[in-house]
């Protein structure tokens, strides 16, 4: 269902994500846990697309959505909805 290859990030020269892979199978969970500055919110940003300047391609139901516009994420499926707003009816990722 969704697929998180070889994520990277670099912030002002310093490797914040370092090739990060997530395999996600349809009625799978997962989740991310860390220390604080640990990179858990650049991680979903990353996926979400929030923020695609990095590396890495992100792959839903078969289809590439890596330098897709994030509006655009919403058909495929993805999207992240801020905490303390609820406007995909309750849920939080996707």
């Amino acid at each position: 269902m969704l697929s998180v290859q070889n994520l990277s990030k670099k912030i002002k020269g310093i490797v914040a994500l370092d090739y990060m892979d997530i395999p996600l199978r349809e009625g799978e969970i997962r989740g991310i846990i860390g220390p604080n500055n640990a990179g858990k919110w650049l991680s979903l940003i990353g996926i979400f697309g929030m923020q695609r300047d990095g590396q890495g391609r992100i792959v839903i139901r078969g289809r590439d959505v890596s330098r897709m516009a994030t509006k655009k994420t919403v058909a495929p499926g993805i999207a992240l909805c801020p905490r303390g707003l609820r406007p995909c009816g309750g849920r939080v990722g996707f």
